[in-house]
């Protein structure tokens, strides 16, 4: 659908420049005849230019609104190519900007502005770049207006050697960047995760010392231009497009995606988990814990929120997963 561009603004005072000269007598009319025209052509344009504005308005609020949450940082992430803060914010923003203008051509999606989501996070005591919980994102997308939220993760952020490369007449040592962004889209209203995507970036250019990154800035023309940077640019264009594939499954009813499982083992400090690559779980995939409580006049059984935990294997039958927040027994529910 192509969205009708109008400039409301310049629309509203035309309607109240039109307004005020109907009621100032400064137009002077040679008979009662040619008056009465000139009300009516001025009733006219008023009504057309209402018009525009009315479907400007429906347009937009047809459109299905999108918050997104500041990206986190997966356990193993290394922190000396940049501020850790800074690389989450500046992925996050990145982006919601990509993600704006890709969807601004769509018209059936909009993306809630980066100032006013700072304000409602500043407003709620949350840090942009801290951690936000599925609960509190839902509650923020409410508070924005939002139908859809989404969760992003730098899963992995990596240099390494590759050999050598030619650069001009020379043999130069060669590193790959690779970047992989996840993201579960939240339906705000029910809290149902609606699927998930995830994408990787690799970029092979000549090495640098990784010092370099050290208190660079993320818009930094040096860091955009760098083996890593263009990594992070190619991750985010691609998990732009995988919404962007998958915009009718965004756009219907929520729906529950994938079994429910359950903590069948506890070695030391990791938990396994009864799903696997079958169920649809994936290395770095955050998981819901939760407790199913028999509540006496309820049909069925309440699910109690306990955490989540992050995978950091997977195979056929098992995940094998660490706690993100909470300690958790055997037998507890869980859910991606």
């Amino acid at each position: 659908m192509e969205r009708l561009t109008v400039d409301t603004t310049y629309v509203l005072r035309l309607t109240e420049g039109i307004v005020l000269l109907s009621k100032l007598d400064i137009i002077q009319v040679k008979s009662y005849r040619e008056a009465n025209l000139m009300k009516r052509s001025m009733r006219n344009l008023l009504l057309a230019c209402f018009l525009i504005v009315l479907a400007q308005v429906l347009l937009f609020s047809s459109s299905i609104t999108i918050a997104i949450m500041p990206f986190e940082g997966a356990v193993g992430i290394r922190t000396w190519y940049l501020d850790r803060n800074q690389m989450i914010t500046g992925i996050t923003e990145a982006y919601t900007d990509h993600m704006a203008e890709a969807l601004k051509k769509d018209g059936e999606f909009s993306v809630v502005e980066r100032s006013r989501l700072e304000q409602i996070l500043k407003e709620q005591n949350l840090a942009y770049t801290g951690r936000v919980d599925q609960y509190t994102a839902v509650r923020l997308g409410q508070l924005l207006g939002a139908k859809l939220i989404i969760l992003g993760t730098i899963s992995d952020l990596t240099l390494q050697e590759a050999g050598r490369i030619q650069v001009g007449i020379l043999q130069v040592r060669a590193e790959l960047a690779r970047v992989s962004l996840s993201a579960r889209v939240v339906d705000v209203e029910t809290g149902v995760i609606l699927g998930s995507i995830q994408s990787t970036g690799e970029h092979l250019g000549a090495a640098v010392d990784v010092s370099r990154f050290a208190g660079m800035s993320f818009s930094s023309s040096i860091f955009r231009n760098s083996v890593l940077g263009k990594a992070v640019d190619k991750s985010i264009e691609k998990l732009a497009d995988e919404f962007m594939l998958h915009t009718d499954s965004w756009a219907g009813e929520p729906k529950v995606i994938g079994p429910t499982g359950a903590i069948v083992a506890i070695v030391g400090d990791r938990y396994i988990v009864n799903l696997g690559t079958p169920h649809g779980i994936s290395l770095y995939d955050r998981l819901s814990v939760f407790e199913l409580v028999v509540v006496a006049g309820l049909t069925n059984p309440v699910e109690v929120p306990l955490g989540t935990l992050r995978v950091i294997s997977v195979s056929d039958e098992a995940s094998v997963c660490e706690s993100e927040d909470g300690v958790f027994n055997i037998g507890n529910a869980v859910r991606k």
